[in-house]
């Protein structure tokens, strides 16, 4: 009994130890130093393992951080390893980056060679030395001296205290500003730094004075003349604006009525200071002087010309100006030739039936004489066809005058849009614009028709013309765009007129008025050579140019019954003259019946060369001059011979 509570008390001892194994040595032999104690995984409480808290974590202190054995480091799973997050990597301080041993540098694992990430790597460089630093180059002092205070700047250089620049050998550039005003200051100067220190003189020279802001440069943006107006200056100033240039170019358009962009200059003014008055590039003419404009416009260029008050000369626009169409309501068309001929008083012995030759056109207009535009052939009265007969001859009387003249001699100028080679055509000859464009290149028909009717041959071939044996000169007024200009309108007349013409016709115009036009016509007459123009198809009292100058001869159209043609303008006309259902020449040897006072004009032209023809001079009054005094006693002759319109209430 005594032994069994003696057993009973050393299990109640033992029940209480057996967190402490005891394991044997090999061989069943006791460890020198006794039996070996190791912590269980049963959640000692043993003071040997203080404050744990969870017996399935042996050693655990935190219940909220497993494994953790440190309170003072969360999250630390080995004591000897401060820190550390990941048992399995030594040192490791970040787990998103595995092996990392440095935070500052992501993926170093390698302390002696900083952000490197492969220490296994031998393709990695190792590092290398900073080469040292290049030795100086030398550099020498520079200073500027001058008479005048001064700043001064070298380009690419900061000076030194003492305002010197210590500078490599080589070039720079310097630029120095004087504290005087009165002297201009030196820009972008050179100079060269040699192997020594160096001292440079500075020269300032007197500035030139800034020009005042003139009232033309503040009203119109351009600098204007540098002087004060002449009194032509002034005149032609006057002149211009008493003419209302600037309202007229007001209601046109640019482009389609007037040359985009530039201007004519009016009067003396020298075109050098011209074109620097108007911020404009000259484009010199042989007889006029164009000015390309920079800044102005057209209207605005004309309308600060026309302010007396700006130092502007006197500019205008250079027109466009158009070929008279062919309308196709001539008017009546009822006429008896017999009975027009019994009116003019044609001799007996200068007769239609003596004089009409064999020319188809030429023949009494019957049922027989039809003529085919198109192919030139000649129809009965049964067949279509558009009549052909040249009426106009009657009306003024060229048979009769065909015995005194045919205007061999004479040379008319046709300023126009070129004369084409023609079957009914010879004599013809023609000068070349400034434009390149040859008198004898036709830009459409219409120049050929007004030859035609001024001086087809009778050859038995279509028609004549009025003066048959006259000589045509042609000059093309086209530019290489296709438009007619003032500015080369103005060279034509100039042109014929040297070269020889006895009279012009001009069968073109415009409503423009322009001073250079007009006296390029005043020069034609004061060199004894009529200029006879066609009054304009406006079909009422207006003013067209080149008619309404002073000494032009203006030819307003009458039809068939000598009645006033309805698309006939008439308010300057001098003269009028048969402009409807014209037959006359058109390129390709063919002809064409065209209606308008562009052919009226013609008609008057060739009365004229027929009437300098017959006299053998331009000479009218024998006074050894030909000149203006000349033109007026033609233009009161011709006046004298007409006949008043039929019916007529507008002075034609």
């Amino acid at each position: 009994m005594k032994l069994k509570r003696i057993l009973t008390m050393l299990l109640a001892v033992m029940f209480l130890f057996t967190a402490v194994p005891i394991s044997m040595a090999e061989d069943g032999d006791m460890p020198e130093n006794g039996p070996e104690i190791t912590e269980t995984t049963s959640g000692d409480t043993d003071p040997v393992d203080p404050g744990d808290a969870d017996p399935a974590d042996p050693g655990d202190v935190d219940p909220a951080d497993p494994g953790d054995v440190d309170p003072v480091d969360p999250g630390n799973t080995d004591p000897a390893d401060p820190g550390d997050v990941d048992p399995a990597d030594p040192g490791n301080t970040d787990p998103v980056d595995p092996g990392d041993v440095d935070p500052a540098d992501p993926g170093d694992v390698d302390p002696v060679d900083p952000g490197d990430v492969d220490p296994t790597d031998p393709e990695e460089p190792l590092p290398t030395e900073e080469p040292a630093d290049p030795e100086p180059e030398a550099r020498f002092a520079v200073r500027f001296v001058s008479d005048l205070p001064f700043t001064v700047t070298v380009e690419g250089a900061e000076p030194e205290e003492d305002g010197s620049f210590l500078l490599v050998p080589g070039d720079y550039l310097y630029s120095a500003y004087p504290s005087d005003e009165a002297y201009a200051p030196i820009l972008n100067a050179s100079f060269t730094v040699a192997d020594a220190d160096q001292e440079i003189a500075l020269t300032f020279e007197p500035a030139e004075p800034e020009p005042e802001a003139n009232e033309t440069m503040l009203r119109y943006g351009v600098p204007g003349l540098d002087r004060e107006l002449t009194e032509d200056e002034i005149e032609a100033k006057a002149a211009l604006a008493e003419a209302g240039i600037a309202a007229g170019v007001a209601g046109k358009t640019a482009g389609k009525d007037y040359v985009e962009g530039c201007v004519i200059l009016i009067g003396n003014t020298d075109p050098e200071e011209a074109a620097a008055a108007f911020d404009a590039e000259i484009r010199g003419g042989k007889y006029i002087t164009v000015l390309l404009l920079n800044t102005m416009t057209v209207e605005e260029a004309v309308r600060a010309a026309e302010d007396p008050e700006a130092k502007l000369p006197a500019v205008e626009p250079n027109w466009y100006r158009h070929l008279e169409p062919n309308w196709a309501n001539g008017g009546s068309k009822n006429f008896d030739m017999d009975e027009i001929a019994a009116k003019s008083g044609v001799p007996t012995k200068q007769t239609w039936e003596d004089m009409k030759g064999n020319d188809p056109f030429l023949q009494r207009p019957s049922a027989t004489m039809q003529y085919d535009i198109d192919t030139g052939t000649q129809y009965s009265s049964s067949e279509a066809g558009t009549q052909a007969f040249q009426y106009m001859h009657s009306i003024v009387d060229s048979y009769a005058a065909w015995g005194a003249s045919t205007g061999e001699g004479v040379t008319v100028g046709v300023l126009d849009s070129g004369v084409a080679s023609h079957e009914d055509l010879s004599g013809v000859s023609a000068l070349t614009s400034s434009a390149g464009v040859s008198g004898s290149h036709s830009s459409d028909d219409h120049g050929t028709h007004v030859a035609g009717i001024i001086a087809a041959r009778r050859n038995s071939r279509g028609g004549a013309g009025i003066a048959p044996d006259a000589s045509i000169l042609a000059f093309n007024d086209y530019d290489t765009s296709g438009e007619i200009t003032t500015e080369l309108m103005v060279e034509g007349v100039h042109a014929l007129v040297d070269n020889g013409a006895d009279l012009i016709n001009v069968s073109q115009g415009g409503p423009g008025f322009s001073f250079v036009e007009r006296d390029a016509f005043v020069y034609a007459a004061g060199k004894g050579v009529p200029v006879i123009a066609a009054a304009g198809n406006d079909g009422m009292m207006t003013f067209n140019y080149p008619a309404g100058y002073p000494y032009v001869i203006s030819v307003a159209a009458t039809d068939p019954a000598n009645q006033r043609a309805p698309y006939s303008t008439y308010g300057a006309a001098t003269v009028s003259a048969p402009g409807s259902y014209i037959m006359s020449t058109v390129p390709s040897n063919k002809y064409e019946s065209y209606n308008g006072t562009s052919m009226a004009a013609p008609v008057v032209s060739g009365v004229v060369a027929l009437y300098y023809g017959a006299r053998g001079t331009r000479d009218l009054n024998g006074d050894g001059n030909e000149n203006l005094a000349d033109v007026q006693l033609l233009t009161k002759k011709l006046k004298a011979s007409c006949v008043k319109v039929t019916g007529s209430s507008t002075g034609m």
